[in-house]
């Protein structure tokens, strides 16, 4: 019994001695990992916030370029960061599972480990950042082709102004008449023709468009695709409005044709006049 006390003891002293020889060598290098991870993860933030920039930019496109060259700069000052503090936890874990104290191995694993986990946390925020170029590019190119569109979608839009404005001239209670009638008709062609232009100049851009350039196209497309529906709306108007018009047509000459027999019948009743008495 004295004899296996003593073994004990001694055991016990000896993993004291392992348990404080490794919290040592742990606790000297946990402050500076916990340094390299909040340094990365605060340069990460930098990027963020200089990311966002970009968007106060808005259309100013020289405020938008000087943007994504800070945020191009900032992300690779945040992925050395991010690279120096991964070198330096990979190393010291490594290092930790080769501790003799299980105690202190299992603490420093897990403690390391959510320094691993803060990392990989704050790499999911950079990694788009990367982009910023590219989306720049993108973006810019989107811009211009909208600008190309706008320009042929914009007058074609007024042609459907302008035929609604003569369509509803049309419709009117005292605005039906064959000439306007015509001139409501002539509107209606000329806006469709315009707007089918302009869906087959979107369709041709489409073919070569990608990314936000073909959202945006997507948008113009549907835009435009309301105005010819709007046509279609005016020319189920034009119908009812020209069914009535060629009504009135009709019972105008079929009473200007009757006045004339009237006016025919008259002229010979007096000239018959003198002879029948």
């Amino acid at each position: 019994k004295v004899r296996s006390s003593k073994q004990k003891a001694e055991q016990s002293e000896k993993q004291k001695a392992l348990e404080e020889r490794d919290m040592t060598v742990f606790q000297e290098i946990l402050p500076e990992a916990v340094s390299k991870a909040n340094a990365a993860e605060d340069a990460v933030e930098k990027a963020v916030i200089t990311s966002e920039m970009i968007a106060a930019g808005g259309d100013d496109l020289d405020e938008v370029r000087q943007a994504v060259g800070a945020t191009e700069q900032a992300v690779q000052e945040a992925q050395k960061a991010m690279g120096e503090a991964r070198i330096f936890l990979n190393a010291k874990q490594a290092a930790a599972r080769r501790y003799e104290s299980e105690k202190v191995k299992a603490k420093a694993i897990q403690e390391l480990g959510q320094l691993q986990q803060q990392l990989q946390e704050a790499q999911g925020k950079l990694s788009p950042l990367k982009n910023v170029r590219q989306e720049f590019v993108q973006r810019t190119a989107a811009q211009k082709m909208m600008q190309e569109v706008l320009e042929k979608l914009s007058p074609a839009e007024v042609d459907v102004d302008r035929a609604e404005e003569a369509t509803q001239m049309l419709t009117s209670e005292e605005g039906a008449s064959k000439e306007l009638m015509v001139q409501a008709q002539q509107a209606v062609a000329k806006a469709g023709e315009h707007v089918h232009s302009v869906l087959r100049f979107i369709e041709a851009k489409k073919k070569s468009a990608v990314g936000l350039a073909k959202e945006e196209l997507a948008k113009m497309e549907e835009r435009a695709r309301q105005s010819v529906q709007r046509l279609a709306n005016l020319k189920n108007s034009q119908k009812e409005a020209t069914e009535k018009v060629g009504l009135e047509v009709l019972v105008k000459e079929a009473a200007e044709k009757l006045q004339t027999v009237q006016d025919t019948v008259a002229k010979a009743a007096d000239a018959e006049g003198p002879f029948l008495m």
